[in-house]
């Protein structure tokens, strides 16, 4: 078993783990949706529901990494790690939301600048989180792009093409 170079984070609860399932699938697949319902987009559904897709291929893919690339911690922690990971990506998803049903007339950038501020807040959490776990930063964030990022950028670009 490896040290923990900070604090145990202590496990989540049951009612905790299913609500923050709820809120990041929930939020993911309101997110693809709220673009297709809107009236004037402010990023062309073409655009957002690969995003939604490709999150929704991408997380269960990694977890599998996870589970057999990082034998040595539990993987009841690295489910926690996981979903405080994505629901932080979540969070910034209904941010989106939000922008496009209140304020329709926000520039396409502004959302796009949420999604890479929720990309960062996600490396940073699972970074963290897997210090935590006893897992060195590089080795962690090398798992985070390969075993998450990569794999969502080929589904991305599989559903939305390459133009």
């Amino acid at each position: 078993m490896p040290t923990p170079c900070a604090a145990p984070i202590p496990p989540l609860p049951w009612l905790r783990r299913f609500l923050l399932i709820c809120w990041t699938i929930g939020g993911t697949a309101l997110y693809g949706w709220t673009y297709f319902l809107a009236k004037t987009p402010a990023l062309p559904p073409r655009d957002t529901a690969p995003i939604a897709g490709s999150a929704f291929v991408a997380w269960p893919l990694f977890a599998v990494v996870l589970a057999f690339s990082l034998r040595e911690v539990p993987l009841e922690q690295w489910a926690d790690a996981l979903l405080r990971t994505a629901s932080t990506g979540a969070f910034f998803l209904f941010l989106c939301i939000v922008l496009q049903v209140q304020f329709p007339a926000v520039p396409g950038r502004v959302h796009l600048a949420l999604l890479i501020a929720g990309w960062l807040a996600m490396s940073l959490v699972f970074i963290l989180h897997g210090a935590t776990l006893g897992l060195a930063r590089l080795k962690a964030m090398k798992l985070y792009l390969l075993g998450l990022q990569a794999p969502f950028a080929l589904m991305f670009f599989l559903m939305h093409g390459f133009h």
